[in-house]
């Protein structure tokens, strides 16, 4: 892989770490990334509107699949928030990194006509389910049912098989609008990018406004933290746009999906050392264990 990607997806790795510790801090709510995804989706009318040729083939090509990824990403954000608020930063973060590759796995193998996964995918993923067995408990004599029980671990699960559902759907529709669309590879993920901000903002806006509590933490979130939810929103995004330009330089793409497992370990060393967050051996093996597995399945 060349400097210029390893560089860009490293800094894609330290900035989706960064926006998971600056939501974390402000025990975040479900409004809180709706006002983060409503500022991403505002950033990006303007490519939208000077776009609009492209956006009318997008649209009819690919909506139905923003839909579901615009569900999708709302029932992550949904389901982050409430780990965040319920759970540490070292646990949630990689639980919910790593989960959603696990399941995209599967997917993948189960899908008809998929090959079926090497044996270095394999070992890889069976570390990293490991790892994310470990990784909530606070001793290793700890591991059983009652470990796994607690809610933010519960939510973390959730959020990952969100992140499944975006990640696949994204795939697709990506897939098709190069194959049907014509677009090119950089304005379709640029244009979907801005799209599925929006499609977002809208999924979290109904489930805000349906809930007394969380028109609560709007009101709150528009008087004590929109400032930070809006720069979360920006650098949420602006994270993912350094992947789609990392992908442009590598020559394998496999080497930035494993470069940007990076940031699970970044994430927990953000919790441990910047919120003071308990330093459990079974956390730090399964943080490891997920890291080596997970490179080991992107390189499989």
């Amino acid at each position: 892989m060349s400097l210029s990607a390893t560089v860009l997806v490293l800094l894609s790795a330290v900035l989706h770490a960064t926006w998971n510790l600056v939501s974390k801090r402000q025990q975040p709510s479900a409004a809180f990334y709706l006002v983060a995804s409503a500022a991403a989706g505002l950033l990006c009318l303007p490519l939208l509107g000077a776009s609009w040729a492209n956006l009318a083939r997008l649209l009819p090509t690919a909506g139905l699949l923003l839909g579901v990824a615009g569900l999708c990403q709302g029932l992550y954000f949904v389901a982050l928030a409430g780990a965040y608020r319920q759970g540490d930063l070292s646990v949630v973060y990689p639980l919910a990194r790593a989960v959603p590759t696990i399941l995209v796995l599967v997917v993948t193998v189960l899908r008809p006509g998929d090959s079926a996964i090497s044996a270095v995918s394999g070992v890889g993923a069976l570390l990293a389910v490991t790892g994310c067995l470990l990784v909530p408990a606070k001793r290793f004599r700890d591991l059983g049912p009652r470990t796994y029980g607690n809610r933010s671990s519960l939510l973390a699960v959730v959020a990952a098989v969100g992140i499944a559902g975006y990640s696949v759907a994204d795939a697709e529709a990506l897939a098709r609008l190069r194959l049907e669309a014509g677009l090119s590879p950089t304005t379709s993920a640029l244009l979907y990018l801005g799209c599925e901000a929006l499609s977002t903002a809208a999924v979290l806006a109904v489930w805000v406004l349906s809930q007394r509590q969380e028109r609560w933490h709007l009101r709150q979130v528009a008087v004590k933290s929109a400032g930070h939810a809006a720069l979360t929103g920006v650098v949420m995004y602006v994270s993912y746009g350094l992947v789609l330009a990392a992908l442009a330089f590598a020559q394998d793409v496999s080497y930035v999906v494993a470069f940007r497992q990076v940031s699970i370990p970044l994430g927990a060393l953000f919790g441990l050392v910047i919120l003071g967050e308990p330093w459990h051996r079974p956390k730090l093996a399964g943080v490891g264990a997920i890291c080596v597995g997970l490179v080991l399945v992107s390189m499989g």
